[in-house]
C-alpha cells in the first residue's frame, strides 16, 4: 500500500479520479515490479492483477489505485502491490508512479492518451500473463510489448522532455527513469529470445522467483525427473519466495525462517540492497531530507512518539505530558517555531 501526498492544486485538477496516464502506468507495470505467481493454470508476472475484480465496492472503480482528497491529506493511493524483497523494484515502484503523477500534470500527458482502450481490469490482466519457457526464456504476447512500450515511453518522456515543462526534475525521479529504461531494453532481449529471465533476475522479483523455479527443473532433468513450469514443485517454490516461519516456544520467539527471496537479498543478489543491517537501519531512521517524512524521523529519533499519522505526530515526556506537532502540508520540510518552543517546553518540564 504506498501513499503519494499531492498538493491542493494538484488535487483540484486530478478530482477524484485517477489520470488515464497514471492509470496505464499502473496497469503496464508488472513486468518491471511484479512478484511473479505460479498457478495451475500458467504463470504471471504479478501476484495481485487477478483480485483487482474485487474491490470494485472499496472505490476504485476497477482499478488498483485512487485519489482520496477527504480523508486526511490529499493523496494518491496504490494498493494491491506485490511483495517486493528486491530493493531495486520497490525504489522504481515508488518513483515510477511518482513519474507517472508528475507527467499527468503536464501537457505530456496527451502522449499516452492512446492507452485507454481497455478497462483496467482487463488490460492488466491481459498485460499480466506470461509463457516461461523452460530454458527460461519468455513467449512474449502483443499485450507484453504493449507493457513494455508504455513504460518506455514514460521512461523517455521524463529523461527527454518533463524539464520542459517543469522548473527542476529531482534527480532521484531521473535516476528511476534511466533504471526503467535500461529495464526495458534488456527486457526487449529476453522477449526478442536474445536472453533469459536471469539477466533481469537482479532486479525484478518475478524474474528471481522464476529463475529459481527454472533451476529447480534442471537439477530435476539431471535426476531424469521431467517437470512442468507450473507443477506443484513450481508452485511451492513460489510460496517458498517470500515465506517468513517464525517459530516460539512457551510464547518465547526461538527463530525466524526466511524463504529464498530473503536469502538471495541477504546474499546481495539484488541491486540497491543495503550492505548491512546497520545500514538497513539507517536508511529507515533517516528519510529523504526537506521532507515531511524526515521532521518525523526526527521526532522518532529523539522523542517518545505516542501518535503518528499523516497529518499529526504527538510526543511525551516522561511523566506523560504531551505535545502534538500538525504536519497539514505535504510541501512541509521543517518544524514551525511554535512546534520548537513547544517541544523546547516539554524537555524543560
Amino acid at each position: 500500500h504506498d501513499n503519494y501526498g499531492i498538493t491542493r492544486k494538484f488535487s483540484y485538477a486530478m478530482s477524484d479520479n485517477v489520470p488515464p496516464l497514471v492509470l496505464a502506468h499502473q496497469v503496464s507495470r508488472s513486468f518491471i515490479t511484479g512478484a511473479g505467481h505460479v498457478h495451475e493454470n500458467g504463470l504471471s508476472f504479478a501476484q495481485k492483477v487477478g483480485g483487482l475484480d474485487h474491490v470494485d465496492s472499496y472505490g476504485y472503480f476497477g482499478s488498483m489505485c485512487r485519489v482520496s482528497l477527504d480523508e486526511g491529506t490529499p493523496r494518491f493511493e496504490v494498493r494491491c502491490n506485490d511483495i517486493n524483497i528486491s530493493d531495486w523494484a520497490v525504489r522504481v515502484r515508488i518513483g515510477g508512479a511518482a513519474i507517472a503523477l508528475a507527467l499527468a500534470q503536464t501537457p505530456l500527458a496527451v502522449a499516452l492518451s492512446n492507452t485507454t482502450e481497455l478497462t483496467a481490469i482487463r488490460k492488466a490482466n491481459a498485460m499480466n500473463r506470461l509463457r516461461l519457457n523452460p530454458d527460461g526464456s519468455i513467449s512474449a504476447s502483443p499485450y507484453t510489448q504493449r507493457a513494455l512500450d508504455i513504460q518506455k515511453r514514460i521512461a523517455e518522456l521524463t529523461l527527454m522532455d518533463l524539464i520542459r515543462h517543469v522548473d527542476e526534475v529531482p534527480d532521484e525521479l531521473l535516476g528511476v527513469a534511466h533504471d526503467i529504461y535500461a529495464f526495458c531494453e534488456d527486457f526487449q532481449k529476453i522477449c526478442d529470445g536474445k536472453e533469459t529471465v536471469s539477466l533481469v533476475a537482479d532486479r525484478a522479483d518475478w524474474a528471481a522467483k522464476f529463475n529459481l523455479t527454472v533451476q529447480g527443473m534442471e537439477k530435476d532433468k539431471a535426476l531424469g525427473i521431467t517437470r512442468r513450469v507450473n507443477d506443484f514443485r513450481s508452485q511451492a517454490t513460489d510460496l517458498l519466495y517470500d515465506y517468513i516461519g517464525v517459530r516460539a516456544d512457551s510464547g518465547k520467539l526461538q527463530h525466524t525462517i526466511y524463504g529464498r527471496g530473503y536469502q538471495l537479498r541477504d546474499k546481495g543478489v539484488f541491486r540497491n540492497s543495503p550492505k548491512s543491517s546497520r545500514q538497513a537501519d539507517q536508511l529507515y531512521m533517516n528519510p529523504p531530507r526537506a521532507t515531511r517524512a524526515a521532521v518525523r524521523g526526527y521526532l522518532m529519533r529523539n522523542y517518545d512518539v505516542t501518535y503518528c499519522n499523516w497529518d499529526l505526530i504527538t510526543v511525551a515526556d516522561h511523566e506523560g505530558r504531551t505535545v502534538s506537532v500538525k504536519l497539514p502540508d505535504v510541501t512541509q520540510n521543517a518544524l514551525t517555531e511554535d512546534d520548537v518552543d513547544n517541544l523546547a517546553a516539554l524537555e524543560s518540564r
